[in-house]
């Protein structure tokens, strides 16, 4: 194998090989379904050989009446299904319109001429349309209209289909609509699959006030409980065939474990993928878990490529940066385009502008490219043909990513794949047990559908006067004083919309009424709770975009002064607008940077209403409480050929680009378990590494979405007590989302915490984490002991409550901070005042201190700081303010039940599989001492 002769050369070791067997095809005759005559020609002419077990199963249900979704692998198939039933659905009534929803544009795109080619077959004479972002406004109407199969996006269908039902166009498509097909649907998870939760079900209450009753038919990559899923995001029952029924052929697959030379750089990785694209015959798909590791690759193989063209020969002169390289195209607003079409490597991720996106999706369809790097967003069923090797960098965080990736190749003869040791703890555990990299826990579902702020996002679409309910009871000439449903909703959200319909929305959600107006379908995207900033390159009087961000990935990406990189072309951050969401930039150099990042700040909030749960463990305090949360940044690294310098916050405009305060900060509310323990003031212990071993841990236990957990440590600012005291430390899971899915909370369940702590004693028994951490790890398993042996129970507050006079509203004294919650900056309160009838504040936001400027936002649009904010009564009769006694709040074990001790079964079970020698008294377990010593021998 010619790529083989790479890594000796190179200084990789191939640690270990591993073999996937292929499977042989199984078909079946489909004569035998009583299907409508269309559907038998199409199968008889696009599968005369048979079909798949699966498909014939997942057929025979749909015939039944049933819903139905296929997890079955990658290439298995699962279009025919959906092509089968939407031909036979056409075909029976002639009234009736299908509606195929891809979670991604691309997707969508690449499927519609496989719908076009599918009713040729069937010798129909059926209009596909296609209503997504990249289609004017102005056509969507004639295309609803003229279509009886329609391909949409989730978005779509939340911006546009339902913010028009006042047009009888989409009042009468949505009356015959008979059969929704979704593909993709365990991409349906997080923020994205919890928003479009509330959007399927909006469309199901609102097709049911047209009389209008689809059946879904949906498909999957294989997941943890699919049905459970299913029933969550759609709120209907399914019929799941699974891959354990799949008879569809595989080709055998070579897994090399490649460990790449010692260096924090992408070098090594970089020489891979150009030896890959220059020297051998491949096609390949590599994976990183980052949309900067893409861009930096792509950039740095595009690089290679030009030098070798100008000198003829190979190689470069490695970690120096030319002075010939300087900004090229500086004329141009192209320059991304121009690159584009030169590369025989494409980068993928998202945050494309859509032509830029279409572009590179033209040109991976086409063949001809040697090679493409990408993020997940490539896991779906975009076919890039002739791919014969994947490279992993980095093991994948769960087995439906894995087989998503690897699923890419080996469709049409025998494929390679390459997984790299990433330098992660998890790396270190697949690479010591190779097996294990095929028996890690598929992906879970984490929809959470009780978040108050998304509940509330789509009860201000569904039942706010004038909204989508009101639109349809219009269009059929109906009235109703109340709101009401059929429709199976999460707890909590009826209420809220009831409240909605009526114009009594409570008042800690005014601010997003005010923000969403009558708008809500558009200012509130599903793909993100928090708003989008907008990347613009201006020169003279014209400006092109360069995709978009959520305020998490400019943190990493577009922060003040950063080299954002954009289709492999590097741009330098001039400024970032907080108020507007836009990030202004200009060409650069081929530097990169990074951010100077602070430990995250949290404020958790030690009241009745802010402590959702707490419990304790011996001397382990464990509770979950909404919490605020400030992600900070204090200047940038810039890497220039083998320097780097740091640049500290305030940045001198001597730089050219600059940044007037000392941090950029993101602040947003949610909620975690925070855990304190007196291990923790021990002298010597890192409390970011200890947090940082149980959040790798609790993936392990926990397979859920590793980008919407976060963690930190920090001390506590109030006391709680008797457990808690001003400046006691703690360790901190949080959810990363603002608002909260409360994820994180599972932590907390009796049989979870213990396995967290035991599997972070697992990660640390590691020869390669630094001698400095012997304390640290003697803390984790001091903690780790308690939570096996010692009973846990329960912790209720106790307070004396204080309560607002009346008369009086509650406000933050003036010299006191708040948080903005816009943009999410902290407001210093200077003086209150009474502006057009409002109560308002007039302070001075973080991004405009030590400026004259000054702004009046209302009271209700500030929020308090947990911990921070002083708090007082505001009298609008004599427009005085008084300080507000401080709450007496306590923890009280008294009368807290007990709750069940872990599986005791699961320690012994654990420890065997470590297979390392552990003192006798392990075995007996008499006391927390004995296996508190047994964990210290473990993990060295």
């Amino acid at each position: 194998m010619e790529h083989l002769d790479f890594f000796p050369q190179h200084g990789w070791e191939i640690r270990h090989r591993m073999e996937v067997p292929g499977r042989e095809a199984q078909r079946f005759p489909f004569d035998d379904l009583e299907f409508a005559p269309t559907v038998l020609t199409f199968l008889r002419r696009a599968y005369p050989q048979g079909i798949f077990q699966h498909q014939k199963i997942a057929l025979s249900a749909y015939l039944k009446g049933e819903s139905v979704c296929l997890t079955t692998g990658t290439a298995s198939g699962k279009s025919l299904v959906f092509q089968s039933a939407a031909l036979d659905c056409l075909t029976r009534d002639s009234a009736a319109c299908v509606m195929a929803i891809y979670p991604m544009k691309a997707l969508g795109n690449e499927q519609k001429d496989r719908w076009e080619q599918a009713f040729q077959l069937a010798g129909m004479d059926v209009s596909v349309g296609r209503i997504d972002g990249n289609v004017a406004p102005a056509l969507r109407l004639g295309i609803l209209e003229k279509s009886r199969l329609l391909i949409f996006t989730p978005d779509i269908l939340h911006a546009w289909l339902l913010s028009n039902l006042n047009q009888p166009a989409v009042i009468r498509f949505l009356r015959r609509v008979r059969l929704m097909v979704i593909d993709e649907v365990h991409t349906y998870s997080g923020v994205f699959g919890s928003n479009s939760a509330f959007l399927f079900r909006r469309l199901r209450h609102l097709m049911g006030l047209l009389d209008s009753h689809p059946r879904f038919i949906a498909a999957s990559a294989t997941m943890a409980r699919p049905q459970e899923h299913l029933q969550a995001l759609l709120g209907v029952p399914f019929r799941v065939v699974g891959p354990e029924l799949d008879t569809s052929p595989r080709y055998p697959l070579e897994v090399l474990f490649a460990h790449p030379p010692a260096t924090r750089s992408l070098e090594p990785v970089v020489d891979l993928l150009h030896h890959l694209a220059q020297q051998t015959d491949s096609r390949f798909i590599a994976f990183v878990n980052s949309r900067k590791q893409v861009e930096l690759i792509s950039s740095l193989l595009s690089r290679m490529h030009r030098e070798e063209a100008k000198t003829g020969k190979e190689g470069k002169e490695k970690g120096k940066d030319k002075e010939e390289d300087v900004v090229e195209e500086e004329e141009s607003l192209s320059a991304a385009r121009a690159v584009l079409e030169q590369l025989q490597v494409l980068p993928y991720r998202a945050g494309y502008e859509e032509h830029d996106r279409a572009f590179i999706q033209e040109r991976l369809s086409s063949g001809n490219l040697k090679g493409v790097i990408s993020t997940s967003a490539l896991e779906l069923g975009l076919d890039i043909p002739h791919l014969d090797l994947c490279v992993l960098i980095g093991v994948p965080d769960s087995a439906t990513s894995l087989q998503q990736r690897i699923g890419r190749i080996g469709r049409h003869k025998p494929g390679t794949v390459i997984l790299v040791h990433g330098g992660d703890v998890v790396d270190h555990l697949v690479f010591a047990d190779p097996p294990s990299l095929f028996n890690r826990p598929f992906a879970e579902s984490t929809l959470y559908l009780e978040n108050p702020y998304m509940q509330y996002i789509h009860a201000l679409c569904l039942a706010r006067p004038g909204g989508e309910h009101a639109q349809v009871l219009l269009a059929t000439h109906r009235t109703s004083d109340t709101f009401n449903s059929v429709i199976e909703w999460p707890p909590g959200f009826m209420e809220l919309c009831r409240a909605e319909y009526t114009g009594n929305t409570p008042r800690e959600l005014l601010s997003m009424k005010n923000e969403g107006k009558d708008r809500p379908n558009y200012v509130f995207p599903l793909r993100e709770v928090g708003s989008q900033f907008k990347v613009e390159r201006a020169q003279g009087p014209t400006s092109a975009s360069l995709g978009s961000l959520s305020f998490s990935q400019l943190m990493r990406e577009a922060y003040p002064g950063a080299v954002y990189y954009y289709a492999s072309v590097p741009y330098r951050v001039v400024k970032v607008n907080i108020k507007q969401h836009t990030v202004q930039v200009r060409r650069e150099k081929n530097y990169t940077t990074r951010p100077g990042r602070l430990p995250e700040a949290l404020f958790p909030r030690l009241t009745p209403e802010g402590v959702m749960q707490a419990q304790q463990r011996g001397r382990l305090i464990a509770l979950e409480a909404q919490t605020m949360v400030r992600e900070s940044i204090n200047g940038l690294y810039e890497q220039r050929g083998g320097k780097e310098t740091f640049y500290p916050y305030p940045l001198p405009r001597e730089l050219g680009f600059s940044h007037d305060q000392p941090f950029f900060s993101h602040n947003y509310f949610t909620s975690g378990v925070l855990l304190t323990h007196p291990a923790l003031q021990q002298e010597g212990v890192n409390l970011q590494a200890l947090a940082g071993w149980l959040y790798e841990a609790f993936f392990v236990v926990l397979p859920v979405e590793r980008q919407e957990i976060g963690f930190s440590a920090d001390t506590f600012r109030h006391a709680l007590s008797p457990y808690i005291h001003p400046g006691q430390p703690f360790l901190a899971l949080y959810d990363q989302v603002y608002g909260s899915l409360r994820l994180s909370s599972r932590l907390l369940m009796p049989e979870v915490l213990p396995q967290v702590f035991l599997e972070a004693c697992l990660l640390t028994a590691d020869s390669a984490l630094p001698e400095d951490l012997k304390t640290t790890r003697q803390a984790l398993a001091e903690m780790t002991a308690e939570t096996w042996l010692m009973p846990a129970q329960r912790l209720y507050l106790e307070h004396r409550q204080v309560v607002t006079p009346p008369g009086r509203e509650r406000v933050l004294l003036p010299g006191s901070k708040g948080l903005l919650m816009r943009t999410h900056e902290e407001f210093l309160v200077q003086r209150l005042v009474t502006f057009g009838g409002n109560l308002c504040y007039e302070g001075v936001p973080a991004s405009m201190a030590g400026s004259a400027a000054s702004s009046m936002p209302q009271v209700i649009d500030v929020a308090e700081i947990p911990g921070e904010s002083q708090i007082g009564w505001y009298d609008p009769q004599t427009q005085t303010i008084e300080p507000a006694p401080l709450e007496t709040v306590q923890l009280s074990a008294e009368m807290g039940e007990m709750l069940p001790p872990p599986d005791f079964s699961l320690l012994v079970h654990r420890l065997a599989m470590a297979q390392i020698a552990l003192p006798p008294n392990i075995s007996v377990l008499e006391s927390v001492e004995a296996l508190r010593e047994g964990l210290l021998s473990w993990i060295g």
